[in-house]
């Protein structure tokens, strides 16, 4: 039956004398195998060295086997758990209702609204001057008051982003839209000519202009803008035939009559 011996420092069963005198320059194979066991197992985990005898008679003429058990390994540490991004805050998007996408290009105010939870505070402003709004904070569910001016470029129409909560929210306000009004579309004069007078009506920033169709019948006031008074002159008629002639004024025709002269 195998035994298992614990040996001693430096010395490992099956050896001969010759071959322990180290001091002597001679190294069995054995021996510096065990050595080299010995060492790591020193830096380890001690560790026991077993020799397995096949013969308990102790035959001196036989080589002994040597083993050791498995070497300890050294875990690595588990790696820390990544942590889950903390949840972002919810239920603090306002919603708009109301806000007019495009708007008149007269001076007017719109109310719209804002909802959002009753803990949530909101923003709202205009990066327009012609566009304000009004209140530009609280908290909570509120109503709120869009106040636009009248725009007076009459080519252009002009655009103002309102901003709630950071999101963004665009209002087009049309081009201003001349309308114009005369006091009359004929003009009956008689053969002695003169100056005739036709009042225009429109809005301050709408120009217009004013033309004619003939020589005899002048045009004094050729343009300007806003509302004015339309001078003409008119020359004398010598003639017995009746004449005619046409205004052009803001676009709008006007016919122009002068008696014949019966003299």
């Amino acid at each position: 039956m195998a035994t298992c011996k614990s040996l001693p420092k430096g010395r490992l069963n099956g050896q001969t004398g010759k071959d322990r005198d180290v001091g002597r320059g001679v190294v069995s194979p054995m021996h510096r195998d065990a050595r080299m066991v010995q060492s790591f197992a020193s830096r380890l985990v001690p560790i026991a060295i077993c020799v397995a005898v096949a013969a308990c008679s102790g035959s001196s003429g036989r080589s002994a086997d040597v083993s050791s058990g498995p070497s300890p390994v050294e875990s690595s540490p588990a790696p820390s758990p990544t942590p889950s991004p903390a949840p972002s805050p919810s239920g603090c998007s306002a919603t708009v209702t109301g806000l007019p996408p495009s708007v008149p290009a007269d001076a007017a105010q719109y109310p719209f609204s804002i909802g959002v939870a009753s803990s949530c505070e909101w923003r709202a402003q205009s990066d327009a001057l012609w566009a304000t709004v009004s209140p530009g904070s609280g908290r909570g569910n509120a109503t709120l008051n869009l106040k636009v001016e009248q725009n007076t470029r009459p080519d252009d129409s002009r655009t103002a982003t309102i901003t709630v909560n950071d999101v963004p929210f665009r209002v087009l306000q049309n081009k201003f839209i001349c309308s114009y009004t005369l006091d009359r579309t004929i003009l009956d004069e008689g053969p002695g000519g003169g100056n005739a007078r036709i009042s225009l009506t429109t809005r301050d920033s709408c120009p217009w202009t004013a033309t004619s169709s003939e020589r005899w019948l002048r045009v004094v006031t050729p343009g300007g803008t806003g509302s004015a008074t339309v001078v003409v002159d008119l020359d004398f008629n010598s003639s017995s035939v009746e004449r005619r002639g046409v205004l052009t004024i803001a676009g709008q025709r006007v016919e122009v009559i002068q008696r014949r002269n019966d003299l």
